[in-house]
């Protein structure tokens, strides 16, 4: 019991399985794409969506190890303040420490533990449900003959009580498979009254990329009601993350695909420069990278002072 709380607690053990994991979890990906249309599904049986397993073996020992992201970022803290403070460390172990996390750990490791007071396995492998939920919707066929309402029925039979990363990453499957214009009205409602990030992210793109070129007027109005400068006012004051804007805004390029609609055009023009209403740095990213190429449009005038 004492080796096994040891090994618990060392950050190499975690660190060295964090490693492991993310050639382990990057196979959602590759599953995505092998068993790409190949399943027919049956409108009694539910969609089966892999568990992830986070655990693995210690070899020397033969024992069973269940990762902690605890440790790791009390780990990668400590290690960021000795890379602050150089003269606070001069024993072997810390540099041996310090190697291990530069070799296993990420940048983008670095800024999630950083990011977050505490990091646990639902806040880590969120997006990765995310993915994995898609890969396994992908393997639906996307024209299979069904009528659309059993396509519907089959959609609605594998919708979860509450909504999570990995049904919405399905939801986002199904909307690149074509399926999700096969849904109704209320069907859109439900996923979207619970206000769940991912999943209104998945229903605003899947619905615009399964209506890509037809103007569709309804998905046209999803998308606006998650555009800030778009909704109503009065309603101004509803918070809309930043992602969810990003995903109505590229939801309307998709719907208006080769449509050479003007009125639109402008919109995203307009809202190319338009400073972020969310702190979030995701969409300033965005709208700085769009920023470029607004340029080839001769006839739209911007303020530059918009610009962050």
């Amino acid at each position: 019991q004492e080796l096994r709380r040891h090994i618990e607690s060392s950050p190499k053990h975690h660190m060295n399985l964090l490693h492991l994991l993310k050639r382990r979890l990057a196979q959602c990906v590759g599953r995505g794409m092998f068993t790409l249309w190949s399943y027919c599904p049956t409108a009694t049986k539910p969609m089966d969506v892999p568990p992830l397993n986070v655990a693995g073996t210690v070899p020397q020992r033969s024992l069973q190890l269940e990762i902690d992201f605890g440790v790791i970022q009390n780990a990668v803290t400590s290690h960021l303040a000795n890379l602050m403070n150089p003269l606070a460390h001069d024993n072997d172990e810390d540099d041996e420490a310090d190697y291990s996390i530069q070799h296993y750990v990420s940048m983008f490791d670095d800024i999630i533990f950083q990011e977050y007071d505490a990091v646990d396995r639902e806040l880590f492998l969120q997006w990765i449900d995310f993915h994995n939920g898609c890969s396994a919707g992908l393997r639906v066929l996307s024209n299979y003959d069904e009528s659309p309402e059993n396509i519907r029925t089959w959609i609605c039979y594998n919708r979860p009580s509450i909504p999570s990363y990995s049904h919405a990453g399905f939801i986002f499957a199904q909307g690149l498979n074509g399926h999700l214009r096969h849904l109704m009205p209320a069907d859109f409602y439900w996923y979207l009254g619970h206000k769940h990030e991912p999943t209104t992210m998945a229903i605003i793109l899947g619905l615009a990329i399964a209506r890509r070129g037809t103007m569709d007027t309804y998905v046209h109005k999803i998308c606006c009601l998650h555009i800030a400068s778009m909704v109503p006012g009065g309603f101004n004051e509803l918070l809309i993350e930043t992602t969810v804007q990003a995903s109505a805004l590229l939801g309307v390029g998709f719907l208006f695909l080769e449509t050479r609609d003007k009125l639109s055009t402008d919109m995203l023009l307009v809202e190319i420069v338009r400073r972020s209403s969310s702190s979030s740095s995701c969409g300033g990213a965005m709208d700085g990278g769009g920023g470029g190429g607004s340029g080839m449009n001769g006839g739209a005038s911007m303020n530059t002072h918009n610009f962050e």
